[in-house]
């Protein structure tokens, strides 16, 4: 009987530094404010989206309330390469749920955070004014 149990699949005492649960730290750090420790798992690229999200929030009149929030259904795909994988998490922030997608990196046996470059058109603020001010010219 105890060679059943053995060759029983366990989901106890989950890998820690799975891909999964990276995710997770790292969404309940971000939602709760806590931009440097979340750093502590990312790449330098998520590192600097983290500064400027944290610049960001810095600036809004109310703190961040994290006490509601929840990570669920955290779900990765390794890619073909087996060093990068794409997941999606369910975060329930205790207003609404909201699907969010990361994208980890794996170096020296240890799973990033990583920040894909957006794709598709972006316009910055100063596009925005440079065309409002052609048009009130006109």
């Amino acid at each position: 009987m105890l060679v059943l149990i053995g060759l029983l699949p366990c989901n106890c005492g989950a890998d820690a530094h799975s891909p999964e649960q990276v995710v997770k730290r790292y969404a309940l750090l971000v939602n709760a404010g806590q931009f440097n420790e979340a750093k502590n798992l990312c790449t330098p690229a998520a590192a600097a989206y983290l500064d400027a999200l944290s610049a960001l929030i810095t600036n809004l009149e109310e703190g961040i309330d994290s006490s509601l929030v929840r990570v669920e259904a955290v779900q990765c795909t390794l890619n073909p390469d087996q060093q990068t994988a794409h997941c999606k998490g369910m975060i329930d922030d205790g207003f609404e749920r909201t699907q969010e997608t990361y994208f980890l990196k794996q170096e020296n046996g240890q799973w990033w955070i990583d920040r894909q470059p957006e794709t598709g058109t972006l316009q910055s603020s100063e596009e925005t004014i440079s065309t409002e001010e052609t048009t009130q010219e006109q």
